[in-house]
């Protein structure tokens, strides 16, 4: 049994008519429930550890040079009528 912790915050901004901006930060943890009776283990550098955390910022650049936009809303198509997409994304972490 493990002890698991994943917390997120994202926010997605519209800088420009089809030009959107997400930022992503995340806390992630995992740690034996009970190290006596469940134990998880694992080696780095020649030491044993029985925690594990993961902390990451994400930023994400999209950009959909045909997609209609009307209102406070984007016209939403399927199937055929798919809108091409340009992301860069940058991710930085442990």
């Amino acid at each position: 049994m493990t002890a698991f912790h994943n917390h997120k915050l994202m926010t997605e901004v519209a800088i420009h008519k089809n030009l959107r901006l997400n930022l992503l930060a995340y806390h992630k943890s995992v740690a034996s429930a009970h190290n006596g009776v469940f134990p998880m283990g694992y080696v780095i550098d020649r030491k044993i550890q029985s925690k594990f955390k993961d902390v990451g910022v994400e930023a994400t650049l999209r950009f959909t040079p045909t997609r209609r936009v009307y209102g406070s809303g984007v016209q939403q198509r399927f199937g055929r009528f798919r809108f091409p997409t340009t992301a860069i994304k940058f991710k930085m972490g442990t």
